[in-house]
């Protein structure tokens, strides 16, 4: 779809027939300016489009993993150095 709607799109314009979504002038000139505007209309169609798709594969992911997320574990335990003194010492076990 990315090269096959610029290609025909020009390929209208060149017989002089009507472009779907154009203004019917039927200018010269501006066959070369619709063909870069769609062309870079699909390029950003398709990156928006491949944009969605990695958002909901990710979001998918992230949702799957956290569903058997126990949170069974360690509890975190800060460090200190005046602790570790007192353990070294056998003040604190």
């Amino acid at each position: 779809m990315l090269l096959v709607k610029p290609f025909y799109v020009r390929s209208l314009a060149k017989r002089g027939l009507p472009i779907p979504g154009g203004h019917g002038h039927g200018d010269d000139e501006d066959e070369e300016i619709q063909f870069c505007t769609v062309a870079l209309q699909m390029r950003i169609y398709l990156r928006k489009y491949v944009a969605n798709v990695v958002k909901v594969n990710l979001n998918t992911m992230v949702e799957f993993n956290s569903k058997f997320y126990g949170g069974t574990g360690v509890a975190f335990e800060p460090f200190y150095f005046t602790r570790l003194i007192r353990v070294a010492e056998g003040l604190e076990q």
